[in-house]
């Protein structure tokens, strides 16, 4: 990314700068009285679609989706965002396994992300055939693991632990990685904080030490068995 010209991505990106909301914006939406008079305004400004649901999450997704759709139109090396992408590509992977384990056909199309690497609908098409080969190396023994687990024990809280370890390790390693400063020291805070978030929600819910180093993901910034021990300390 460093070493590339990306002129015509730069561009792009600073004509888009003028859409943001600005802070006349921001202060119509603080005097708004109802959530319907936000949603409206933020319409009003290019939020979403004509056939966008008006309610939040839909408005929200949309925007999701638009900003993935332009990163692609720009025509850039899309690995170097795989920290930003994966939770949502692991997320699908997750519903995928639920849905396999719980239905013979059909998809919960309200629990999957649309916009990614791997469609809905081919992620849902790999658990079922258990052709897990078909997946990134990063998460093919994640999702078999994670399959057989929630198969045979019906555990769905373990199956979620395991893909959201293996969400963690991807992001790290994808940071770890990546030439660009900003990049590592994204991935980094990121499985730092989330570290520090399951080893206070086991301290609240009495979980092992066992569970929570199986819960967190290694990083440079905290250690796994000191924080595990502080957890189960108070």
């Amino acid at each position: 990314m460093i070493d590339t010209k990306y002129t015509y991505a730069v561009a792009r990106i600073r004509a888009l700068e003028t859409s943001l909301l600005n802070s006349a914006v921001i202060e119509q939406l603080m005097a708004c009285q109802t959530d319907v008079q936000c949603l409206q305004l933020l319409q009003e400004k290019g939020w979403g679609d004509a056939d966008t649901p008006e309610n939040a999450e839909a408005i929200l997704s949309r925007e999701q989706e638009k900003i993935w759709e332009t990163i692609r139109d720009l025509g850039v090396d899309m690995s170097v965002f795989d920290v930003l992408s994966y939770p949502n590509l692991f997320h699908n992977l997750k519903a995928a396994i639920k849905d396999a384990c719980t239905s013979e056909s059909g998809k919960h199309l309200n629990i999957y992300y649309e916009d990614t690497s791997i469609s809905p609908d081919e992620m849902l098409e790999i658990v079922r055939s258990k052709d897990f080969s078909r997946l990134p190396k990063i998460m093919s023994e994640a999702a078999k693991e994670a399959y057989e687990t929630l198969l045979h024990t019906r555990d769905g809280q373990l199956c979620d632990v395991m893909i959201d370890r293996a969400t963690l390790d991807a992001v790290y390693a994808a940071g770890k990685a990546s030439k660009a400063q900003i990049i590592r020291d994204y991935a980094e805070s990121t499985v730092a904080v989330a570290d520090i978030k399951i080893a206070v929600r086991s301290q609240k819910t009495a979980k092992s030490i066992d569970f929570m180093k199986r819960a967190m993901a290694e990083c440079d910034s905290v250690s796994v068995d000191q924080l595990s021990k502080a957890a189960l300390s108070g």
